[in-house]
């Protein structure tokens, strides 16, 4: 037995949570568990682990506390353990939960404590909830016997015997045994592959279900609804199996379209409750009556926190145009669902007068999306409003503010969301919102760019449906995270939308997804493909006019020389307008020359040809690209002027005009003209020019 005991344990941690070297992990285990949880613990340090931390539970004691603790205890959570989990699940950690539990340990406790107990824990580990759903850490969820739990189960029996029934049926269940448990779950998880590409391939588009004991329940799914089960796949693509055993192929259901009463065929255990011979009517998606002949009051409240909303026999309840919008979204739209799922909706008209929100805004601190129901608009303008908002999130339009002017930089993306959204035929759009289709094509910083010239007349048109988090709020780990999810979320919706091809997406907005999935680019790096661009390699040419410094080697036997053809080199140069004004920061001025240098000496440029500049120009001639840096002066306070410098230039009859120019400023100039001339600007990252740029920009940081 004990051998079967060490496999199931190598069973939990090597497949069901594929504990990876360095990773710490979670045991959350019963007291009478623990021989079980220290074999675990074993296997785990085996393979690598970091720490194993141990979170142990008794039944005992949890009874005692909901009969007798202090009222209010169970509606708040200690700090120590809101972090415990919260920060190892942002961590990666692994998560083993050992479920051993009397069945009737809480009989004859308050329910309204219990499941306000649920309800604060629900609110205070809101961020493991989230990590748990979306793939940031691997889980398990597996038993072993108890012996109030085995008699449960095998009433006739002796404790011992129950206790032994009840492990061969685990074991069994989990596949353990004969020392190949490995081989019989890949097996299995093939075996369940199989049967999902099965029901994929039907594209099934309701179910009926039907039992003796009165169940007669239909579920319609949504369109392009997919089966799935088995193992699923971190977000840092570590495949784990959440719970052992699983037979388990699950899809989801239409939000509205399960109609219909469902009579359980086995007694459900919950929350140290049994509960048995039930049934549930369904309209419409919604439980609207409960029935138990054993453990109604529990059932009850636990359809009651599950939904949300109270299940008084017979009672119905009408979704607003709103919420309509909402579950078509999570049900019906794969781009957005899982963004639609991460926010939630406040409607409440009050809040939206208070916050002078005319329709919706969106608060990505919050994680909250706020409407005015006042606005009276169908459900699909409502729609077109809630997918706006959603774009917002999941294309990080807040990380990407910068040091832009708010309200400017929330107008232009407004533009270019609602073109898209007008392209992609998703809803109507309500009249009074922001449109122009000469914008169309362009990104939110290019429209912002346009913008910005003409400062007072858009700034009048400016919306404020962005709701800006504190300046200090980006430079977190919640916003790291929740930034990371929401680019994690709408790239997943992409690719179901695109492969079950559901529907038109403008090239734009896919573009900018697939560039926000991927790491940005280093202004460095840019840089070093602008020079490589303009500079090809020099090809070194065979001449015997200079011989090879080995012909002393064999004096009788010409060797000739590999050398760069001086006509060539003659015509690598670039121009280097610098502000050396008093505003310019000083560490971000060095590492562009100093980027400036290597690069032109890697690309064999021997000579750059300067221009400092601050309120007129100061031409410095060809210069070594070393010397550079070494010869620059700050000669004022801002308020840099440009155009002479390039004007100097293009008068100077030893410069070529095919040469390119490169301009170092802190955007804090006049507007430019270059004749056509090729360019390009390195500025500090968060600042914009005044004007629409026409060659690249490298933001420095």
């Amino acid at each position: 037995m004990n051998e079967k005991l060490r496999e199931y344990a190598q069973l939990l941690v090597r497949v069901g949570l594929n504990v990876q070297k360095g990773q710490r992990l979670i045991i959350s285990s019963p007291v009478e568990c623990a021989f079980f949880a220290r074999m675990c613990a074993e296997d785990a340090y085996a393979v690598g682990c970091k720490e194993v931390v141990m979170n142990w539970t008794d039944d005992a004691l949890t009874r005692m506390k909901y009969l007798h603790a202090q009222d209010e205890v169970f509606d708040t959570v200690p700090e120590w353990r809101q972090h415990f989990f919260n920060d190892h699940a942002r961590e990666g950690a692994a998560y083993l939960a050992i479920s051993a539990t009397d069945p009737e340990n809480l009989k004859g406790v308050d329910t309204k404590r219990i499941v306000r107990a649920q309800q604060a824990s629900g609110k205070a580990l809101k961020e493991f909830d989230r990590l748990q759903m979306c793939g940031g850490f691997p889980w398990c969820i597996a038993s072993i016997p108890i012996p109030s739990w085995a008699k449960k189960v095998f009433p006739g029996c002796g404790e011992e015997e129950a206790v032994e029934k009840l492990w061969a049926a685990i074991l069994q269940a989990v596949r353990v045994g004969g020392g190949d448990a490995v081989e019989r779950w890949r097996t299995h998880l093939d075996t369940l592959q199989r049967r999902m590409d099965t029901l994929n391939e039907l594209n099934l588009e309701s179910l009926h279900y039907k039992n003796s004991l009165g169940t007669d329940l239909t579920i319609r799914l949504p369109e392009g609804a997919v089966w799935a089960g088995g193992s699923t796949v971190t977000k840092s693509g570590v495949p784990y199996i959440a719970n052992m055993p699983t037979e388990e192929i699950f899809t989801a259901p239409l939000r509205t379209g399960v109609d219909g009463v469902v009579y359980a065929a086995m007694p459900l255990v919950h929350n140290g409750v049994i509960m048995d011979r039930f049934h549930m009517v369904v309209r419409e998606g919604k439980i609207v009556e409960v029935h138990a002949q054993i453990g109604e009051e529990a059932l009850r409240a636990a359809v009651d926190y599950a939904g949300g909303v109270r299940t008084e026999p017979g009672e119905r309840r009408i979704s607003s145009p709103i919420r309509r919008a909402q579950e078509w979204f999570l049900s019906s739209y794969p781009l957005l669902g899982g963004i639609a799922a991460g926010f939630r909706l406040v409607e409440d008209p009050l809040a939206a007068q208070r916050m002078d929100i005319s329709i919706a805004a969106i608060s990505v601190h919050m994680k909250e999306i706020y409407v005015n129901p006042a606005a009276r608009l169908t459900e699909q303008e409502w729609r077109f409003v809630l997918a706006h908002e959603y774009l917002h999130a999941a294309l990080c339009h807040e990380e990407r503010l910068g040091k832009r002017d708010p309200e400017l930089w929330n107008t232009a993306c407004d533009y270019v969301i609602n073109q898209w959204l007008r392209d992609m035929e998703v809803g109507s759009m309500p009249e009074g919102l922001l449109f122009d289709p000469e914008l169309a094509g362009l990104s939110a910083e290019s429209v912002y760019d346009m913008l910005a010239v003409n400062l007072r007349r858009y700034r009048r048109m400016a919306g404020h449906d962005i709701l800006f988090g504190p300046p200090d709020w980006r430079e977190t780990k919640d916003f790291v995270d929740l930034d990371a999810w929401c680019r994690s979320a709408i790239q997943r919706g992409l690719d179901f939308h695109q492969a079950h091809e559901r529907g038109y997406l403008p090239a734009g907005l896919v573009e900018e997804i697939r560039a926000l999935s991927q790491p940005p680019i280093p202004w460095d790096v840019e840089l070093a493909r602008w020079f490589d661009q303009r500079f090809e390699p020099l090809e070194k040419r065979r001449t015997y006019a200079r011989l090879s410094r080995r012909q002393w080697a064999t004096p009788d036997i010409p060797r000739p020389s590999y050398r760069y053809e001086e006509t060539a080199r003659e015509g690598r140069t670039f121009g280097v307008l610098l502000d050396t004004s008093g505003s310019m920061d000083r560490a971000l001025l060095a590492a562009a020359l100093g980027a400036i240098a290597s690069y032109s000496a890697a690309r064999d440029v021997n000579r750059v040809r300067v221009v400092f500049c601050d309120a007129s120009p100061y031409d410095q001639g060809y210069m070594e690209a070393a010397d550079i840096a070494g010869s620059v002066r700050v000669r004022g306070r801002g308020g840099t002027v440009l155009q002479p410098g390039v004007e100097l230039l293009e008068q100077a009859g030893d410069f070529p005009k095919e040469a390119p120019l490169l301009i170092i400023t802190d955007c804090e100039c006049d507007r430019m003209n270059f004749y056509g001339r090729d360019h390009a600007f390195l500025v500090p990252r968060g600042r914009n020019l005044p004007f629409p740029p026409k060659g690249p920009v490298f933001y420095l940081e």
